[in-house]
């Protein structure tokens, strides 16, 4: 359950596949210095795009709804279920 509202609410803010989060890495999901509310997120595979160059990097901003938050779903997922091995957010 966690896992699947963790992936609906990022694949509708960042507006990529479901395949395209799925293979999220973890060492993409960056703090951002300059506004402490946000993350910088960089998809590193989407069919969209030839190589990972290609891929630009997305602001994730909170939501007022925890409900839709993607920050908040993103932090219950990781502190319910740490990290993977491979450096893949989520394991399916």
């Amino acid at each position: 359950m966690l896992m699947a509202l963790s992936v609906l609410t990022l694949q509708w803010q960042l507006i990529g596949r479901i395949d395209d989060i799925m293979q999220l890495r973890t060492s993409t999901v960056l703090f951002n210095v300059r506004d402490s509310f946000t993350l910088h997120i960089k998809m590193s595979w989407s069919k969209n795009i030839r190589t990972e160059m290609q891929s630009p990097t997305q602001i994730l901003i909170a939501a007022m709804d925890p409900i839709i938050c993607p920050l908040l779903n993103l932090v219950v997922y990781m502190e319910t279920f740490g990290g993977h091995a491979g450096g893949l957010m989520f394991d399916y």
